[in-house]
């Protein structure tokens, strides 16, 4: 083989080429981090074991604790697993099944006794009406919503070009089919109702788009453009969501990451294009 050969040296292997081209359809980040059906039903079947163990070993009798007592501590594991794994409104939802599972819990052990006697004492002693925390609360609830709490809980629906979008269907249901230049995301809830959202004919010059959608007893169809690549977070309690969207980077619709962050009890939704 001669200087000016071009052929390659068998002698040394193949040469070495570069990496192929990612293709473009596929993104590590579009795995989603939706806690599985089957991964939470595990969690709570451990912790069910678990009780049940200590209970045949005496345990919880030696600490003076009912079996029965500890069954907040469900709704505590599926709040914190919502807390963990989700974004948007279902993550929300995650705190409310915390607080709600330790209040619930707290209450059967017996620790609200004490607290209640220490805050009825406080007012005692300080000659104040227990009745101010109710404008207290309706304070601290207006800055929540102020500040952008969940806009799931507004009864109001608006579709505004280059804007959100909210609808909320109760005992009913909506089908939407808008035509926006600049589609910003927004939020879906259905409660024993429906909703059919055509997104198609929308574009979006946004990177990132946030929906938020809430099923309960209900759920919809949300068709997208091909252009938009799907990820989606949430929580899924006896019900589900999936996608079907198929991307394609030449689709019309501009090219954003439509981020859904959904919460489905007993119902639940699917995007498609």
């Amino acid at each position: 083989m001669t200087a000016d050969d071009p052929s390659p040296d068998p002698r040394r292997g193949p040469d070495p080429s570069p990496d192929p081209s990612p293709d473009p359809r596929h993104d590590p980040s579009d795995e989603s981090s939706i806690p599985r059906g089957g991964s939470l039903l595990g969690t709570l079947l451990i912790l069910a074991g678990l009780l049940v163990f200590l209970q045949q070993v005496r345990f919880l009798e030696k600490t003076g604790i009912d079996l029965t007592d500890l069954w907040p501590l469900f709704l505590v594991v599926v709040g914190v697993r919502a807390v963990r794994h989700t974004e948007g409104v279902a993550r929300f939802i995650g705190f409310l099944f915390t607080l709600v599972g330790l209040g619930l819990l707290a209450l059967n052990l017996g620790y609200t006794d004490s607290a209640w006697t220490a805050i009825s004492t406080w007012f005692t002693e300080h000659d104040v009406d227990p009745a101010v925390l109710i404008p207290v609360g309706l304070v601290l609830t207006g800055l929540f919503f102020l500040l952008g709490g969940p806009r799931v809980f507004l009864s109001k629906v608006e579709l505004n070009e280059g804007d959100r979008l909210g609808q909320l269907a109760i005992f009913g249901g909506q089908v939407i089919s808008p035509q926006l230049e600049d589609f910003r995301g927004g939020w879906l809830s259905a409660t024993f109702g429906g909703f059919e959202v055509d997104l198609r004919d929308c574009a979006s010059k946004q990177e990132v788009i946030k929906l938020d959608v809430v099923a309960i007893f209900g759920g919809g169809e949300i068709k997208v453009p091909t252009g938009w690549k799907v990820q989606m977070t949430g929580l899924p309690i006896f019900g589900g969501f999936s996608s079907s969207a198929k991307f394609d980077p030449e689709g019309r619709g501009g090219h954003p990451v439509l981020k859904v962050n959904g919460f489905a009890m007993f119902g639940g939704y699917e995007i498609t294009n």
